[in-house]
């Protein structure tokens, strides 16, 4: 048995659609720092069989706005969205992939993958359901990607308006 931090249980609650406007966080440099809160938030599962076992894909991608930011006056508008953006990505993918490997430690299918092996691999879901924890465990790869969007970043990021 497992527990799951905070930030890696709102992975898994994204990763089966259940999450809504989360608001993360992310920091840079010396002094670089902005928060997003994101207004859609979607995931989705995919399997393909590679040497005769499965390997997962799980995307989760959203769209958010800036609702802080302290960026080094040096950065551009479009530099520190894709700055900002690209910290999001890689903290999220890095929640979501911490989560995954707990929960193969302990054998438990926290994103019920073996549904998607049974729809889709039918026959092999016959060989391994039996044995699906310890299969899921040590047999499994699951892959992550992260797409998530800044929207209206312009507009966020004057700081003298007229």
């Amino acid at each position: 048995m497992a527990t799951l931090p905070m930030e890696e249980s709102l992975a898994i609650s994204w990763g089966v659609n259940e999450l809504k406007a989360p608001l993360y966080t992310v920091s840079w440099g010396e002094k670089g720092k902005a928060s997003a809160f994101l207004i859609s938030t979607r995931s989705s599962k995919s399997v393909r069989m590679v040497s005769g076992h499965p390997v997962f894909t799980v995307k989760l991608s959203g769209t958010g706005d800036i609702v802080y930011k302290n960026i080094h006056k040096q950065l551009d508008t479009l530099q520190a969205k894709e700055l900002i953006e690209r910290e999001l990505n890689e903290l999220i993918a890095g929640h979501l992939r911490k989560a995954l490997r707990t929960s193969q430690r302990v054998g438990a299918d926290v994103l019920q993958l073996g549904m998607l092996v049974d729809w889709n691999y039918p026959d092999h879901w016959q060989k391994v359901r039996s044995n699906w924890s310890d299969y899921y465990k040590n047999e499994v790869e699951i892959q992550v990607v992260t797409d998530i969007k800044v929207r209206n970043f312009g507009a966020v990021l004057k700081t003298n308006p007229k």
